[in-house]
C-alpha cells in the first residue's frame, strides 16, 4: 500500500491554515469522524463517485469550503480524494502502476507484430500446404495480395485498453454507460470519471454509430465509442464500422487504431458473421485510405473469436501468397 502522508500538500497556505484552525478548536463533524473509521468493502468499484457529505477528500479534511466536489476512493492509497487532490498525490509514474494492475501491461505500437511478419510465420506452421504450388487454389481469396496493407494491420489476444496508441474502439451500450462486464467495464474503469462524464454528454447514441471522447486515465489518446446492434443485424454492424473510419479520417492525428469484436459476447451477435463484417469493412477502407493510416490492430479476448479472426484474414481478408 502506498503511503501518501508525505504527498499530502495544500491547494494553498490560506486554505490549510484554515483547516489547521478547524481541527484545533474541534469543530470536526460527526461525518469526518465516521470517515477515518470507515473501511473499504470489495463491492467498491475503484472510482466510485461517493457522497462528499459521508466521504471527505483525505487533505481536504473535509473543508466544505475547500472540497467542492465528490471525493473518489483509491484502493492502492487506501484514501479518499477530490478531483484536484488525486491529480496531485498521483504522479505519472504511479499512474502507470495502477494502469498496469488493472489492463495486465501497456503495449506501444513497437510491441506489435504486423500480420505480414506473423502470417508467414503461423502459416509455415500451420498450414504448410498452403505454400505448396499444387495446393495454391485451395483457399479462395476475396482479395488480392497486397503486403502494404498487410504491414498495417494486426492481430493480438488481449483487450484495447491496454494500447498506448492514437485510438481504442470500445464496444459501446446505446447510453455510453458503464457495465456490460466486458471490454466497455474496462474502459470505464480504467478511464476514469473525466471518460465517464465525457460520455454522459454525448449519449444516447443509437445503434450503428461511433462517437469520439478523450482516453483519459487509458494509455491511448481517444476511445472510439462503437454502438453495435443488440440484434443480429448486419447492415446496423457494418454502419457501425463505418462510422469508425469516418471519425478516423476526419482525426488528422488518428494514425493507429485498436478495434475490439463489437457486438459479439453481450449482444449476441454470430461470431463469425461480426468478424467477416469487422474485416470487410477494415480492408475495404484500407484499399482506398492506407496512405493515412499506421496501423490497425484487432484485439480480442475470446481465443474462439480470436481463431475466426485468425483464419478469416488469413484465407479471404489479408492473404500473404
Amino acid at each position: 500500500m502506498t503511503n501518501c502522508e508525505n504527498k499530502s500538500t495544500f491547494p494553498n497556505k490560506e486554505e490549510e491554515k484554515k483547516s489547521k484552525t478547524q481541527l484545533k478548536s474541534g469543530t470536526e463533524t460527526e461525518t469526518d469522524t465516521e470517515t477515518d473509521t470507515e473501511t473499504y468493502t470489495e463491492s467498491d468499484s475503484d472510482n466510485e463517485i461517493l457522497d462528499r457529505n459521508l466521504h471527505f477528500c483525505e487533505i481536504c479534511n473535509g473543508n466544505d469550503d475547500i472540497t467542492k466536489i465528490p471525493s473518489v476512493y483509491c484502493k492502492e492509497c487506501d484514501h479518499y480524494y477530490c478531483e484536484h487532490h488525486n491529480q496531485i498525490i498521483h504522479s505519472s509514474k504511479e499512474k502507470q502502476k495502477h494502469l498496469r494492475k488493472r489492463i495486465g501491461g501497456v503495449i506501444t505500437i513497437k510491441d506489435i507484430i504486423r500480420f505480414h511478419a506473423y502470417a508467414n510465420i503461423f502459416l509455415k506452421k500451420f498450414y504448410p500446404e498452403y505454400f505448396k504450388e499444387e495446393e495454391k487454389n485451395t483457399f479462395k481469396t476475396i482479395y488480392k495480395v497486397n503486403n502494404l496493407i498487410n504491414k498495417k494491420v494486426a492481430l493480438l489476444m488481449g483487450n484495447s485498453a491496454s494500447l498506448a496508441i492514437d485510438a481504442v474502439q470500445n464496444s459501446a451500450n446505446i447510453g455510453l454507460l458503464h457495465g456490460g462486464g466486458g471490454i466497455n467495464s474496462l474502459i470505464h474503469k480504467v478511464g476514469g470519471i473525466k471518460l465517464t462524464q465525457e460520455c454522459k454528454k454525448l449519449s444516447p447514441v443509437q445503434s450503428g454509430n461511433t462517437v469520439l471522447t478523450k482516453a483519459y486515465n487509458l494509455p491511448s489518446k481517444y476511445v472510439l465509442h462503437t454502438v453495435g446492434p443488440s440484434n443480429k443485424h448486419p447492415d446496423l454492424l457494418r454502419k457501425a464500422y463505418k462510422s469508425l473510419f469516418q471519425i478516423v479520417k476526419e482525426k488528422d492525428d488518428i494514425s493507429t487504431v485498436g478495434l475490439c469484436a463489437v457486438a459479439v459476447g453481450t449482444y449476441g451477435f454470430p461470431i463469425d458473421l461480426a468478424t467477416n463484417i469487422a474485416l470487410e469493412i477494415t480492408r475495404d477502407w484500407l484499399e482506398k485510405n492506407s496512405d493515412s493510416i499506421e496501423l490497425i490492430t484487432f484485439v480480442v479476448n475470446d481465443k474462439r473469436v480470436f481463431d475466426c479472426y485468425q483464419e478469416l484474414m488469413i484465407k479471404l481478408y489479408f492473404p500473404v501468397k
